[in-house]
């Protein structure tokens, strides 16, 4: 899948790339691990790509140069909070791992959260499902 500007379908942090299947080996996160579940997903992707920012790619994904950004490792809501408005601003939404609006988590600086971002309400509800969340 690509977004509307052509872009990959995902991005995702270099941690979430371990989880990738492999033949050679098993993966070492389990299916409850948010990295474990995020391998659907990346079996799933076209391309991944890891700019080493959380923030960085959410602006990416508001103006449609990632169609969804996966990141599985927790990253710190405090961090999210600027490009969270920006994307939502963009007409775009982000969830945790669990389809909880990322909006909710406290901005603390020890509150870390999942993060599933998309403009497409169709790649998002998708991606939902490829992580087993219940989609309404």
């Amino acid at each position: 899948m690509r977004s509307r500007a052509g872009a990959p379908f995902t991005r995702v942090s270099r941690s979430a790339r371990r989880s990738r299947p492999s033949t050679a080996a098993p993966s070492p996160w389990s299916s409850a691990d948010p990295r474990g579940r995020a391998a659907a997903i990346l079996a799933k992707a076209e391309k991944v790509r890891q700019l080493g920012s959380a923030a960085l790619n959410l602006c990416h994904t508001a103006t449609g140069g990632v169609a969804l950004q996966l990141t599985p490792a927790p990253v710190r809501a405090f961090d999210l909070a600027g490009p969270l408005l920006i994307l939502r601003e963009a007409g775009g939404m982000a969830t945790d791992f669990d389809g909880r609006p990322v909006d909710a988590v406290s901005v603390r600086l020890d509150s870390r959260t999942t993060l599933l971002a998309s403009l497409s309400s169709t790649i998002h509800a998708f991606a939902l499902q490829l992580l087993g969340t219940r989609v309404a």
